[in-house]
């Protein structure tokens, strides 16, 4: 610097410049994983629910419910309201606001010495890209993602491969 010329030289700036890109750059990928990991914590938790709704209407009721898919419509990255679906009501389960997956449960009977069991089901797309995930719980299992080539046992239709959305 000459003098007493003040203010920053165009090297101090692309220096700056530089260091915020590369900060952002690393970030911002970091940011958004958290973030879908957080919205995918809302399946574990509803499947779970469910699981434990199913059982307590099994000790009442002698069996487990098969529930419609609920709420209507293609999971997005957008959550939509839960307004109530008589077969989930019939179990006792609700949540506490608007979701980001659609759920469905298929119940199968018992049968001679098999046991009844059911398969809850959870799909959605956490980060908008049109890729989902599609999760899964049974009488016997606790929540999971899917595996590639899984057929689902309920309504919920998985368009492609479910992957690690």
């Amino acid at each position: 610097r000459f003098g007493n010329e003040r203010g920053f030289t165009l090297m101090e700036l692309l220096i700056s410049v530089a260091i915020v890109v590369i900060l952002a750059g690393v970030g911002i990928p970091i940011y958004i994983q958290f973030q879908a990991r957080a919205k995918a914590s809302e399946a574990n938790t509803n499947l779970n629910g469910i699981k434990l709704s199913q059982e307590g209407y099994k000790l009442s009721n002698g069996g487990y419910q098969t529930c419609a898919q609920h709420p209507a419509g293609t999971p997005d990255q957008n959550a939509v309201a839960w307004t109530g679906n008589a077969d989930f009501n019939a179990i006792g389960f609700s949540t506490n606001g608007p979701v980001l997956f659609k759920y469905a449960v298929a119940a199968v009977a018992p049968s001679g010495s098999a046991a009844a069991t059911f398969t809850a089901e959870a799909l959605g797309d956490t980060d908008g890209d049109g890729d989902t995930v599609f999760y899964l719980v049974t009488d016997s299992t606790a929540p999971t993602v899917a595996a590639a080539g899984y057929t689902p046992a309920t309504s919920l239709a998985i368009d492609g491969t479910p992957s690690d959305d």
